[in-house]
């Protein structure tokens, strides 16, 4: 037998905090202590100069979630989304599948960077 083969029960206290956790319905990332949203607000003033109320600052599980989430909030159903190209797929796909429609902006490579191409933004 090795580690992974043992069989051994795990302690009450162990178990009855997993019982007790898993009445809850979400599983995902549920905790958010005040010092995250207080560290983030600070963060933002000494980086941007920019005063933002800790208790506005919502955390998400992924930037795909929060990117979703946004698309339902400043954009509708059957409406337009401009997006820069090249863009990470899932964010593509996102818009689309929330019933957006995709206006790509593609950006120009000069070598170095990618730049906008503001003559076609007019």
């Amino acid at each position: 037998l090795c580690v992974a083969d043992l069989d051994l029960p795990c302690c009450p206290e162990v178990q009855a905090a997993l019982v007790e956790r898993a009445q809850y319905p979400s599983f995902g990332y549920t905790i958010f202590p005040k010092e995250l949203q207080l560290s983030a607000s600070g963060w933002l003033k000494r980086q941007h100069n920019w005063t933002v109320d800790p208790d506005s600052i919502l955390f998400c599980v992924s930037a795909i979630t929060a990117f979703n989430h946004c698309l339902r909030a400043f954009s509708s159903e059957g409406g337009t989304v401009l997006a820069m190209t090249p863009l990470y797929p899932p964010l593509q796909d996102a818009i689309r599948a929330l019933g957006r429609n995709l206006l790509e902006h593609p950006l120009k490579h000069d070598g170095k960077q990618y730049n906008w191409d503001l003559r076609m933004l007019r």
